[in-house]
């Protein structure tokens, strides 16, 4: 027996006011000590990014695009400014990279100094 339609817009309207019970504050205090100090597993961190990789979504913590190999290979072979400009990314963010993984600046600093 099929529910006719004053029976549809009942059970529609039932839904529509029900409202989500909201967690209590303990709740998620509780739930948020219990995780604090805990790391992900290596075998848990791969399939973490695994799946950001298949659904194509950047992990938390990461700003902006992802670097490409072209991108991180221009590090170090002209100025930051330049890097910044071809890449379309900020000085900043060129810099941060630069100096993470310890490429060195193409800017000599203290040129007079050089010579001593």
């Amino acid at each position: 027996m099929q529910a006719g339609p004053e029976q549809w817009q009942r059970r529609h309207t039932h839904l529509a006011r029900k409202k989500p019970i909201p967690t209590p504050d303990h709740v998620t205090e509780a739930i948020a000590r219990a995780k604090t100090g805990s790391k992900a597993t290596q075998q848990t961190r791969l399939k973490m990014s695994e799946a950001h990789k298949r659904r194509g979504t950047i992990p938390p913590g990461i700003r902006g695009p992802l670097w490409t190999k072209e991108e991180h290979a221009l590090l170090g072979t002209m100025p930051d400014k330049d890097v910044a400009e071809r890449t379309g990314r900020t000085l900043g963010g060129v810099q941060a990279r630069r100096y993470v993984f310890g490429v060195p600046n193409v800017i000599k600093r203290n040129p007079i100094n050089s010579d001593a």
